[in-house]
């Protein structure tokens, strides 16, 4: 079983065992505090007077967190939320201290009101400070999980996006032409040993040029140039005399971006068809 505090839940154990701990400091606080000044009770009496006004605060956390939920703070204070806040902040510190005087009343001497006046004069300020320190851990809790779900939509984007780039690198690169090529190197194994191994680093460089430059969508024109002779390189070597290419280009556009690949599927289906 959990509790759901806003968007965060957590289990029941781990829950009570953490308002347990607060139990405990501000108890073992309290029973300092008075064997300092000379006057001191049982420890069972700081514990249970602790325990009284903590444990009902642990009760009215998941109001307080769905009243942080329902009104957030965030880097600019806005006065409606400040209000719901400043109203939720009375109401639920004078809950605590009427829910913590009903229950000290069972135990101690003295009317209900005299009860709620001990926990108001001593508890109040430190109700307010309890309720703002849960909306603040609220909005932590909160910033915590909106930068867990980033980082998750993150990985997820930036796997989708390698992705991508192998789907459209094996679109770009058809499988016909490395099937060609690497069938043209065997046979020029034989034929002429320079040839296919000019031709084996000719795409060797070719597949690692474009596996890097799929880094970014768009790059200079003078770069594509650059690989697309790398490709037409290897298509001369396996055409020879039957494939000519000549390139021209003004000067003053190699600078230019241009989308990573545009040019190589068209002169493939050039080629081809």
């Amino acid at each position: 079983m959990k509790i759901r505090l806003g968007e965060a839940r957590i289990g029941v154990s781990r829950y009570v065992g953490l308002w347990t701990g607060v139990v405990l400091l501000f108890a073992a606080q309290s029973y300092v505090h008075d064997a300092v000044g000379g006057h001191v009770w049982d420890f069972g009496d700081y514990l249970r007077w602790s325990m009284i006004e903590w444990y009902t605060w642990a009760a009215l956390t998941p109001l307080v967190f769905r009243l942080a939920e329902r009104h957030p703070i965030g880097a600019e204070l806005g006065w409606r939320a400040l209000r719901a806040h400043l109203a939720g902040c009375v109401a639920v510190t004078f809950t605590a201290l009427a829910i913590s005087a009903t229950i000290s009343h069972q135990f101690e001497p003295g009317s209900l009101g005299e009860q709620f006046e001990i926990f108001f004069t001593k508890h109040a300020a430190l109700g307010f400070l309890t309720y703002w320190a849960l909306v603040a851990i609220q909005r932590a809790v909160h910033f915590h999980d909106e930068k867990t779900r980033q980082e998750v939509e993150a990985s997820r984007l930036a796997a989708e996006l390698a992705q991508s780039r192998l789907q459209a690198l094996k679109t770009q690169l058809q499988p016909h032409f490395l099937f060609n090529t690497l069938h043209a190197i065997v046979t020029l194994l034989d034929e002429d040993p320079a040839a296919a191994e000019d031709m084996l680093l000719r795409l060797s460089e070719l597949l690692r040029a474009l596996l890097e430059d799929y880094e970014g969508q768009e790059i200079p024109l003078a770069r594509e140039l650059e690989l697309l002779d790398l490709y037409l390189g290897i298509q001369r070597t396996r055409f020879k005399d039957r494939l000519t290419t000549q390139f021209y280009v003004a000067p003053d556009t190699l600078d230019c971006a241009v989308p990573s690949l545009i040019l190589q599927p068209l002169v493939e289906n050039a080629i081809q068809h």
